[in-house]
């Protein structure tokens, strides 16, 4: 045992350090409708991860929230039909929150020369939990007891037939709703033929957003 060093606590649990660089919290972006929201992220390829939810209780949301990049800026783009109000909570890599955010005092962890962790930081802490799909490719309502955000992304596809001779194809993610996860489903395209092969993740990611008001 080392005579000296450093020990982290969360309560009365010690806090195992990842050996990997962490993402950490980065700013809230409240009533996001349709379109694209500058996030202020710039000079970096990493996109941030983004967890939304929506302002109101919703049991299936007609929507899509993605990142993309555009003049340099990583953006959030939300596509809906209706107006469904979304809050998104961002998180970058601890090296780009240290170098826009830099700290004047304080404690970091490094891996040999790669920057693991800042102090002035709330590091992501994620949750997961099954049963998104349960054989159901357009996505199930799930408890977590919690007020929650999901990660954005795409959980899986799905396709259902528009006449005799095409079919839709959808896109099905996940989005926080009170205390519960939902599905949010946004159509793509038609395509001829019948209906192709679905498939969506039973998995969803998702944080308690107490620890980032």
């Amino acid at each position: 045992m080392s005579q000296y060093g450093l020990k982290v606590f969360n309560g009365k649990n010690a806090e195992h350090l990842s050996t990997l660089e962490s993402f950490v919290f980065f700013k809230r972006i409240n009533n996001i409708k349709k379109g694209n929201y500058n996030t202020g992220i710039k000079e970096t390829d990493d996109p941030p991860m983004v967890f939304s939810r929506c302002t109101s209780i919703q049991s299936v949301i007609p929507a899509s929230i993605s990142v993309i990049k555009k003049d340099g800026y990583w953006n959030i783009t939300c596509q809906q039909n209706g107006d469904v109000l979304f809050e998104c909570y961002l998180f970058v890599r601890a090296s780009y929150y240290n170098k826009v955010k830099p700290q004047k005092w304080g404690v970091q962890i490094f891996n040999n020369n790669q920057l693991l962790q800042v102090s002035g930081a709330r590091p992501l802490r994620i949750q997961s939990i099954t049963g998104f799909s349960n054989g159901r490719p357009i996505g199930n309502e799930l408890s977590v007891g919690i007020q929650c955000a999901p990660l954005c992304r795409v959980v899986g596809y799905y396709s259902t037939p528009t006449s005799p001779y095409q079919h839709a194809v959808i896109e099905v993610g996940s989005c926080g709703s009170g205390t519960k996860i939902v599905p949010m489903r946004w159509q793509l395209t038609v395509l001829p033929g019948p209906s192709a092969n679905s498939n969506t993740d039973n998995v969803v990611q998702y944080i308690d957003i107490k620890d980032y008001q």
